[in-house]
């Protein structure tokens, strides 16, 4: 019995102790986004016959050998919208598009496919968490400046 009770005690004690202060990451997960002017020609590319963001139509995917990865795409930032309708769509933590290499995802509407050239990582600045940086876009082997398909 006493045999027992000490072993208890023992593996309490042990399950028990003090781990290391861990810090929780909060920042939501990264967002890939472009912007496309709407004064544009190409900015109608991306309506449907309604003038609304062509859901049917309008597609973002990255090809992995013949396997194709899609990602569910919509209008994620409201910032700018006055001027410029955003495609975007969110990642997960652990994403494959801000892997610190130059990565190829396509972006399609109705009428032809972009192809966009993202080099950026997750990156982690004093102590927090990581949030995704980008180095450089390039759409149809055209840089861009600020996320923005067509200026």
């Amino acid at each position: 019995m006493k045999k027992f009770l000490f072993l208890s005690v023992l593996l309490g004690a042990l399950a028990c102790s003090k781990e290391k202060d861990v810090k929780l990451c909060c920042s939501p997960p990264p967002i890939f986004n472009l912007y496309i002017n709407k004064s544009s020609d190409s900015y109608k590319e991306f309506l449907d016959s309604e003038g609304k963001f062509d859901t049917k139509n309008v597609s973002l995917y990255r090809m992995n050998g013949n396997v194709k990865k899609e990602y569910p795409v919509a209008q994620v930032s409201p910032l700018l919208q006055e001027n410029y309708l955003s495609v975007g769509t969110h990642l997960d933590r652990i994403n494959d598009v801000y892997t610190g290499k130059k990565e190829i995802l396509y972006l399609k509407n109705a009428s032809r496919t972009y192809k966009i050239e993202v080099e950026g990582a997750m990156v982690s600045r004093n102590g927090c968490c990581p949030v995704a940086e980008v180095k450089e876009i390039r759409v149809d082997g055209v840089k861009i400046e600020n996320d923005f398909l067509v200026k």
